[in-house]
């Protein structure tokens, strides 16, 4: 029983891990075609002098990024609100982010695979502890038929010593008369 627990389980693992997204989401998809225009080099269509720190801030917002990991990437490279930001930094930057965002789903999955395989150990506790419910029950059945067995025995060897008792009397009672036959003869 316990096998067809565990085997159930495994089963039920197999299927959910079937049903997880294959596929990616928008985002990581706009995120890797960012990238790949990243690593080849290309350069945006306007003049990338007339960028500022709020615009590329926007952005990143737009993107996905949460304002803070923006705002310690533009800490981390020294870069103010007023400044404007030139190629080699938005590279820079866009690289962090992606690093950080790459970290953040990385932590994302992670932490839902705990839950997930956490949920299963739940179910498996749970059915390892009715088992155990069970084969108690069993058990006790087991001793209160031990227990009927023995007072069967005892009473049983209670009427045998009374029989004997009794035959024992009984041919008391007669050695006497007969022993008062012989004396009257």
């Amino acid at each position: 029983m316990f096998l067809a627990i565990i085997n159930d389980s495994y089963v039920e693992v197999k299927a959910e891990l079937a049903r997880k997204k294959d596929g990616t989401g928008v985002l990581d998809w706009v995120m890797s075609k960012v990238r790949r225009m990243m690593k080849r080099g290309k350069k945006p269509d306007a003049p990338t002098n007339d960028i500022t720190y709020e615009d590329y801030k926007v952005e990143l917002i737009r993107a996905g990024y949460d304002e803070k990991d923006i705002n310690e990437a533009f800490t981390k490279y020294n870069i103010e609100s007023s400044e404007a930001v030139s190629d080699k930094m938005m590279e820079d930057l866009g690289v962090e982010m992606t690093a950080i965002m790459d970290r953040n789903k990385n932590y994302t999955e992670n932490h839902k695979d705990y839950i997930v395989m956490n949920r299963r150990v739940d179910q498996i506790e749970s059915s390892i502890i009715s088992v155990v419910d069970q084969i108690d029950a069993v058990l006790e059945k087991l001793n209160k038929f031990e227990r009927d067995k023995v007072r069967v025995k005892e009473q049983e060897n209670r009427l045998a010593i009374e029989s004997i008792f009794a035959n024992e009397l009984r041919q008391r009672q007669v050695q006497p008369a007969s022993a008062e036959k012989v004396a009257k003869e």
